[in-house]
């Protein structure tokens, strides 16, 4: 059998041959990993002093980041934020061929990284509803599938924890974050979440791909609370520094 494998490894290889998918260098038909050596070493996580709300890196240290500091804490609809990666040009690529590439596969390195994340969280403990944040329904046609629900399903399925896709509904096709500003960012997303089910008392964890102002975990979080959501979590496969 261990013949029949080296056998079949090697020739997909030869047919398919696997690339790192962060510099793009040629991987061994015997290695399982996305990444080569060098860019998988590259990972890191977030801190290891981060905000205690948002969880970004503070390299100087502190209980919180700026942004969460002082009477700016009491708006916030999303209580706690944490993130497995720090967004670096290997974690970029990993989540953009996952997310934009059609390499589904990757799914399984990438969960694993997020049950870490979760497992190192106490608050997450106490988490009884798993919810990805949604795509509207347009970009989910052409994508054909919705990453951050392919983690979200993955961490609910590992730790027990009921999941539920349609909890959310994205009501407003929205401009992609990436290109706008902070500012644009919150006014983009605005009420663009829908709460479709009844989570009073619950306390949820939204699960996305990348965090970068919080803007979109935000304003799920703004429509779970409507809805009497008793707390809102967040974790993200990755975090912008």
């Amino acid at each position: 059998m261990k013949i029949l494998n080296f056998i079949k490894d090697h020739a997909l290889n030869i047919l398919l041959p696997r690339v790192c998918h962060g510099c793009e260098r040629d991987l061994p038909a015997s290695y399982k990993l996305p990444l080569c050596g060098d860019c998988n070493a590259a990972l890191r996580e977030p801190g290891p002093l981060i905000c205690g709300r948002c969880g970004v890196t503070l390299p100087d240290g502190g209980n919180r980041c700026y942004s969460c500091r002082g009477v700016k804490a009491a708006g916030f609809k999303c209580s706690l934020i944490r993130s497995a990666l720090v967004f670096t040009p290997e974690a970029r690529s990993l989540v953009h061929n996952f997310k934009y590439g059609g390499h589904v596969y990757l799914q399984k390195f990438l969960a694993e990284k997020m049950r870490a994340a979760f497992d190192k969280t106490t608050e997450f403990k106490t988490v009884e509803i798993i919810c990805p944040v949604p795509l509207h329904s347009f970009k989910q046609r052409r994508r054909g599938y919705n990453q951050s629900a392919l983690l979200a399903q993955n961490l609910a399925e590992n730790k027990n924890i009921f999941y539920d896709e349609k909890l959310l509904l994205r009501k407003k096709n929205t401009s992609a974050q990436a290109k706008l500003k902070k500012a644009e960012r919150i006014k983009n997303v605005e009420n663009a979440f829908e709460c479709r089910a009844d989570v009073k008392g619950k306390i949820i964890l939204l699960v996305d791909d990348v965090c970068t102002t919080g803007s979109t975990l935000e304003a799920c979080a703004a429509a779970l609370k409507a809805a009497k959501a008793k707390k809102v979590y967040a974790l993200t496969l990755a975090r912008e520094e």
